[in-house]
């Protein structure tokens, strides 16, 4: 890889820490400020075609726009005649999927932390820049430094009024609400769905619905009902029933979740 050393005079490029689809993300350290930062580097030639393009610029413009301290933050974009170098804050702590492959499933009370911070990220989403994040899961929540979350990966995110509904069909399977699968329109609540589905995780350890089989998957998503670990708490049962509720309109919004005993 041909980095533009000079573009990226400020920063000393370390390691990579990531890697996936189109992009390499490099641990790098602003030298000026000398702080960590994450870098992502996309190769031109990749970003260029139509669908990629598409993804980046949306991610990168949502970024710009929204400043709240459970997302993670942009400080950048550079770019070369052949690569986009988008700088990010860095999270040293890993991923929701990683604590929990690792130590298993979280005590109830520290989950509830947890997704207390999600749902305070999702509010500021949904009410205040009036985005749907659509691809909520436990790969796209990060731990910072004091173990705080910041959700991350805005691709799939979309800008919409409060009476617009989508159809696109997009995000992790075993994270997407039946309306997407059904191709049905959509709003906010999709995110809700995602949200419920991360809550039974990071409580269980495993997801609600889960097949190799795709088709099953889908299948089981949009027709079978959940069955809960014994050991859930009965607030815990409630809270997951009514964010996993096959009809959207019954889902709670945000702020209902977060008052929810």
């Amino acid at each position: 890889m041909n980095l533009d050393t000079n573009l990226l005079k400020e920063y000393e490029l370390k390691t990579v820490i990531g890697e996936g689809g189109f992009a390499q993300v490099f641990l790098a350290k602003h030298l000026p400020s000398n702080s960590d930062v994450a870098i992502k580097v996309i190769p031109k030639n990749v970003a260029n075609e139509p669908d990629h393009l598409k993804y980046i610029n949306k991610e990168i413009q949502i970024l710009r726009e929204i400043k709240h301290p459970f997302i993670c933050g942009l400080y950048e974009v550079l770019e070369s005649s052949e690569y986009l170098y988008i700088v990010l804050e860095y999270l040293e702590n890993g991923t929701l999927l990683d604590e929990i492959n690792l130590n298993g499933p979280l005590k109830e009370r520290d989950s509830a932390i947890v997704f207390a911070e999600i749902m305070l990220a999702l509010k500021y989403l949904h009410t205040k820049v009036h985005i749907v994040h659509r691809d909520l899961k436990a790969e796209n929540v990060l731990y910072d430094g004091n173990h705080n979350i910041r959700i991350i990966d805005f691709g799939f995110g979309k800008e919409m009024d409060p009476d617009q509904y989508f159809q696109t069909q997009c995000g992790s399977l075993f994270y997407a609400a039946p309306e997407i699968i059904q191709g049905q329109k959509y709003s906010y609540s999709v995110d809700i769905w995602s949200a419920g589905i991360l809550l039974f995780a990071l409580n269980s350890g495993f997801l609600p619905f889960d097949d190799q089989n795709l088709a099953k998957l889908a299948q089981k998503i949009i027709y079978q009902e959940v069955t809960y670990p014994a050991y859930f708490s009965v607030s815990l049962r409630d809270l997951l029933t009514k964010m996993l509720n096959k009809d959207p309109v019954q889902r709670p919004c945000v702020d209902e979740i977060l008052q929810h005993p």
